[in-house]
């Protein structure tokens, strides 16, 4: 596949053309989205680490020392794409 967005690495984002210009409420959208987001994300990521530690499959230091592979990474970049495309549009 040679999509740019499944390679590992930061992707190039078009970024807004006047942060100035943009409105109050603009800003408090972009704000929630990343707060419910990462809202979310802890909420689900504290259960799988206590269920998989509960049920033996993983200590939670392994969790800290891993590193994905290529195909993993590319599938995460395209996902941190999405969001921060998404937040840019709030801010457009």
């Amino acid at each position: 596949m040679s999509d740019d967005r499944q390679t590992a690495g930061p992707q190039p984002i078009v970024r807004p053309q006047h942060l100035e210009a943009l409105s109050p409420d603009q800003l408090v959208a972009a704000l929630l989205r990343l707060t419910m987001e990462i809202s979310v994300l802890r909420d689900r990521l504290a259960s799988q680490e206590a269920l998989l530690e509960q049920n033996g499959l993983i200590q939670r230091q392994a969790i800290e020392t891993y590193t994905p592979g290529t195909e993993e990474q590319g599938a995460r970049n395209a996902a941190r794409t999405q969001l921060i495309e998404g937040l840019l549009q709030d801010l457009s």
